[in-house]
């Protein structure tokens, strides 16, 4: 297994699991709207039932249709403001 920390588009990213940090907070991030759209609406549809709310050490794998990654792993974080380096290295243990 290789973990790699990267900053890029998610959806051009080839990896056979792509994890992406889901905030507690409304999501305003282009990024994450694309990434939502391409994945055919399956975070929001998760976040609205309560399966993806962003809560710290919660997760929900996506199959990762219009991606490079086969799957995409959504990892709850908390408030984007707490999140930081050290919060992110822990989940990647």
């Amino acid at each position: 297994m290789q973990i790699r920390l990267i900053s890029a588009r998610p959806w051009e990213v080839e990896a056979d699991v792509l994890a992406v940090p889901i905030t507690s907070d409304e999501p305003s991030d282009e990024s994450l709207a694309e990434l939502d759209r391409r994945l055919g609406g399956a975070l929001g549809s998760y976040r609205q039932v309560g399966e993806l709310a962003g809560k710290p050490w919660t997760s929900a794998l996506v199959w990762g249709a219009e991606m490079g990654a086969d799957w995409l792993l959504g990892m709850g974080v908390g408030k984007a403001e707490a999140f930081d380096r050290v919060i992110a290295l822990r989940l990647s243990a």
